[in-house]
């Protein structure tokens, strides 16, 4: 009998790729109405008491790697200049107030994030982090590379003392946030790039399962003619589509491309 007990699961809960599907009725009855759903997603188990689980590892991981292009690319969005100026490039569009506030936001965000994060779990490894006068742009560079590096010490860094904007009251005051927290929150800023920069639909999820762990997470970048598993991360070539598609329809190669 399976309970409703979630800290040995992965902290991302129904958005862990990794989740299971598990049946109401069996973790609690009291709830199962006739008109009500069935099913529930529960994050994937884990070892640990609160943690991620290894797909969802992996994902942060990418996430946090990925957030010195990010960076760049908003600049782009921007249409500002690579050398961390303000000055625009000739002929580049001027963006809706509100979309502009909102990238220099997410930018501004990445760079406060990254930096805090890295000096705290430079901090627990008794690590120098000296980036005073550094441009955003290199300080993101290689606050990325010490996070991706000591990914396991982000994700168990305890309750620790932070500072927010408390927007009620107009001003910073500290809390505690914990590093795993923090880690989700980088990759939370990935996705948000995503969606800024436009590339949000720019691939189409194939309706078979991956080859390799089985899940519905085939995603065929447009334009392309191979296939990206969102979950374990595998790469099936356009031969290894043809492949798997006469394998598993008996259609003609190629109909899925």
């Amino acid at each position: 009998m399976l309970d409703w007990d979630t800290a040995y699961r992965c902290h991302r809960g129904h958005r862990c790729t990794d989740a299971e599907r598990v049946e109401l009725a069996l973790l609690a009855p009291h709830l199962v109405r006739a008109d009500g759903p069935r099913w529930v997603r529960l994050g994937a188990r884990i070892a640990t008491l609160n943690g991620l689980c290894s797909v969802c590892t992996e994902h942060v991981r990418r996430a946090i790697s990925a957030l010195p292009l990010d960076y760049a690319e908003l600049s782009t969005v921007l249409g500002v200049s690579g050398g961390g100026g303000a000055e625009r490039v000739a002929g580049s569009r001027e963006l809706p107030v509100p979309v502009r506030l909102e990238v220099e936001a997410t930018q501004r965000k990445i760079a406060f994030e990254a930096d805090r994060w890295a000096e705290i779990v430079a901090d627990v490894r008794c690590l120098s982090w000296a980036v005073d006068g550094l441009r955003p742009a290199v300080m993101i560079e290689r606050a990325a590379a010490l996070l991706t590096e000591r990914l396991d010490v982000l994700l168990t860094v305890p309750p620790w003392p932070v500072t927010e904007w408390n927007a009620e009251g107009a001003e910073w005051s500290v809390v505690e946030c914990d590093g795993l927290t923090g880690a989700l929150t980088l990759m939370a800023l990935h996705t948000a790039v995503t969606a800024l920069a436009g590339r949000a639909e720019q691939d189409t999820r194939l309706p078979m399962p991956c080859p390799r762990c089985e899940r519905l997470a085939l995603r065929r970048p447009n334009g392309t003619d191979h296939a990206d598993c969102r979950a374990c991360h595998h790469r099936l070539t356009a031969d290894d589509l043809d492949a798997f598609t006469v394998a598993l329809t008996g259609s003609a190669p190629g109909v899925l491309r």
